[in-house]
């Protein structure tokens, strides 16, 4: 999804296994307004995976207990993610959020591999190039998490027009477009796939 849309969710739009993206959030100079998603391909149906679905229940859970605490402070929105007194976020501020959260994760994590390699009395000068092979997270905007999740759909192999329709996209010529570079691979993916159908294997 796209950050306004998530940022949109409201319980009523959770079906079970699906959310129905029917509105938006998005920062217009320091407001943050509500309105339809922007076209008529924006507003759809996301089926969800059972993992997500148990995220979403848990964190449901959690929400109603905040709402208890906040007693008389709770601003009923109805939004799924909300803060503490049950207002919807600022996207910005979800933005900010995340990019902190991967720098704070890299920084435990580098912290941590420093201590670890002093404790072993590695060399100090070979530090520099273990650092390099850290594991640390690239650097990612929200956005680029809807960037990541078509690029795996594709590699993975799922229909082009099944992953257009889950971004959202107009048409699928967009979706080949923005993610071409994709396709390169899984045209050799696919030629090997059917190969394999459809040729008799070859014994020694």
């Amino acid at each position: 999804m796209r950050r306004g849309e998530a940022l949109g969710l409201r319980w009523i739009d959770y079906q079970g296994n699906k959310l129905e993206i029917r509105q938006i959030r998005v920062p217009v100079e320091r407001k943050v307004i509500v309105s339809e998603p922007k076209t008529a391909t924006s507003r759809r149906s996301v089926p969800l995976d059972t993992k997500t679905v148990a995220v979403l229940k848990e964190w449901r859970t959690r929400q109603g207990w905040e709402r208890k605490r906040s007693k008389d402070n709770w601003t009923d929105t109805g939004l799924i993610f909300t803060r503490e007194d049950g207002k919807g976020f600022h996207p910005q501020s979800v933005s900010d959020a995340f990019l902190r959260l991967q720098a704070s994760h890299n920084d435990r994590l580098m912290t941590e591999a420093r201590k670890r390699w002093e404790s072993e009395g590695a060399p100090a000068e070979q530090w520099e190039e273990k650092e390099k092979s850290l594991p640390l997270l690239p650097r990612i905007t929200v956005h680029g998490l809807r960037h990541s999740w078509a690029t795996a759909g594709l590699r993975a192999g799922i229909n082009p027009k099944v992953v257009s329709e889950r971004l959202g996209h107009s048409t699928i010529s967009i979706t080949l477009d923005t993610y071409s570079s994709v396709l390169p691979s899984m045209g050799q993916e696919a030629a090997e796939l059917v190969a394999a159908m459809m040729m008799p294997r070859v014994s020694g």
